[in-house]
């Protein structure tokens, strides 16, 4: 009996020793973020701010991705209401003497050129408003020449 109490005693031991050290060593597993807000709320307000427009609530956003790493942003915008579709970027870029230009499609093979981003106030605009459908609009990019330096997905 003095042996099987040892023997239990050694695993009690042994067993919360190896939940102390699970409690201790950090979790690497990352952690999946679930409804990550597509247009964070200050990107939204600057970008108002320097263009003097509201973004509505009522239609569907996305930040775009700054592929540049050069302090970008924009927030594309679409809606479709009759079988119009209105697609917006608002966006905050660096000057050039090139055009930025929009591209949009359902996939990233499908992209088509819409137009270009337009100066104002301080920032860019473009603004579409054409017969067809959200899906059509799924994928945006931004291009400066043959340089991809903007994307984002609805």
């Amino acid at each position: 009996m003095n042996r099987r109490n040892v023997v239990i005693g050694s695993l009690v031991v042994v067993a919360l020793a190896a939940v102390y050290i699970q409690s201790q060593t950090p979790d690497k597993t990352p952690e999946l973020q679930e409804n990550v807000p597509v247009g964070d709320e200050e990107t939204e307000n600057k970008l108002e701010e320097v263009l003097g427009r509201t973004i509505p609530d009522d239609v569907e956003k996305v930040s775009l991705a700054d592929l540049t790493d050069s302090g970008m942003s924009a927030i594309a915008t679409r809606a479709e209401e009759g079988g119009i579709v209105e697609f917006t970027i608002l966006a905050d870029l660096q000057d050039s003497d090139d055009a930025y230009q929009v591209w949009a499609g359902s996939s990233t093979s499908t992209l088509k050129q819409l137009g270009v981003l337009s100066p104002a106030k301080g920032g860019y605009l473009f603004e579409y408003r054409k017969s067809g459908s959200l899906e059509d609009h799924k994928n945006v990019e931004v291009k400066l020449g043959e340089q991809k330096v903007l994307e984002g997905s609805f």
